[in-house]
């Protein structure tokens, strides 16, 4: 069964792309009904939205010329058109449509990497469309306030990973320390990195660690990888740093750092690096070429949360066993 296209032009009033128009000469009689009685796409969206009184049709640009076709649908079956507006795509860093040869592709995809549910919605609103041209970051209360179609680009945008991956850092920063930690406990129990067990024996110590961590995780799923030197011992160094601290003239530094560990009567971690500073100037070197060194030694990466923070958390003897071993390393 097919729908008999008359002679003409269909206007389409589209509330992002303005006035598109089509000519009738361009579009086939459409089939409605296929000969072994299953009705086609065109036909049966067009009943559908009619008979749930839909207003508004908004959509991918992809689907601009079915458009034409379900007006002519929508005028045969009397029913009153609604209001159409067409998105542009969004695609992927190569400007191609995004698909999943880019990466992630479904909401469960990007939930298993750690972006949170807020992050999502205003990074896809901010893909064509725009508050005011400077503002990031939105809530969600403020994008059912402000959005409006008049608002969207009429060009596609481009998912960028790096910019999701920045945003979802902002919104870390914010989670107050029990969702961030129950999100970190669940990814830490799911990857196998603890147990159950793990956090019913050392919970406090644990909820400590992902505290400290936070402000360098942009994704849950990098908590596991954030917390290893906290959770084993350090057998592996970068391999840059190690070749630009492991020389003679940092000894010293490890010397110092151990003496005043096994000597000192506190390690909270705001006495503790003023201790360190007081040594640095002794010894006529700046703070940093005691601290980068040391962060190596304990870490095993270039960076971390603060230094003295983190040797608070490892305790006395962890960290004077990782420095008397680097130490070990630089004298050969």
């Amino acid at each position: 069964m097919r729908l008999r296209v008359p002679a003409g032009t269909t206007v389409i009033q589209d509330m992002v792309k303005g006035e598109v128009r089509v000519e009738h000469q361009e579009i086939d009689d459409l089939v409605l009904v296929r000969r072994g009685g299953e009705p086609t796409y065109n036909f049966v969206v067009v009943v559908d939205d009619a008979l749930m009184e839909v207003t508004h049709v908004i959509r991918g640009d992809d689907h601009l010329s079915n458009t034409p076709k379900q007006i002519l649908i929508y005028e045969a079956l009397g029913f009153p058109i609604p209001q159409f507006a067409h998105i542009p795509l969004i695609l992927g860093p190569d400007r191609a449509p995004l698909s999943k040869r880019h990466g992630a592709s479904s909401v469960s995809e990007f939930q298993r990497q750690g972006y949170l549910p807020e992050t999502m919605m205003n990074y896809l609103a901010l893909l064509g469309w725009s508050l005011d041209d400077k503002t990031e970051l939105i809530s969600k209360e403020a994008l059912v306030k402000h959005f409006s179609l008049d608002r969207v680009v009429k060009s596609p945008a481009a998912f960028d990973y790096d910019k999701l991956q920045w945003m979802n850092g902002q919104y870390l920063k914010n989670v107050d320390e029990d969702r961030f930690f129950g999100l970190c406990k669940e990814r830490l129990l799911e990857s196998g990195t603890l147990t159950e067990e793990d956090f019913k024996n050392d919970g406090p110590y644990l909820k400590k660690v992902v505290a400290l961590v936070k402000g360098n995780v942009k994704l849950i799923s990098q908590v596991d990888e954030q917390m290893t030197y906290f959770l084993k011992d350090v057998d592996s160094y970068d391999p840059a740093a190690l070749a630009k601290f492991k020389t003679a003239e940092n000894a010293p530094i490890f010397e110092t750092a151990i003496t005043l560990l096994q000597t000192t009567t506190s390690l909270a971690a705001v006495p503790l690096e003023e201790q360190f500073r007081a040594a640095a100037t002794q010894s006529g070197k700046k703070f940093g070429e005691f601290v980068h060194p040391m962060r190596l030694a304990l870490t095993g990466r270039t960076n971390s949360p603060n230094l003295f923070e983190v040797v608070e958390l490892l305790g006395k003897e962890q960290c004077i066993k990782r420095f008397q071993r680097f130490l070990q390393l630089i004298q050969g």
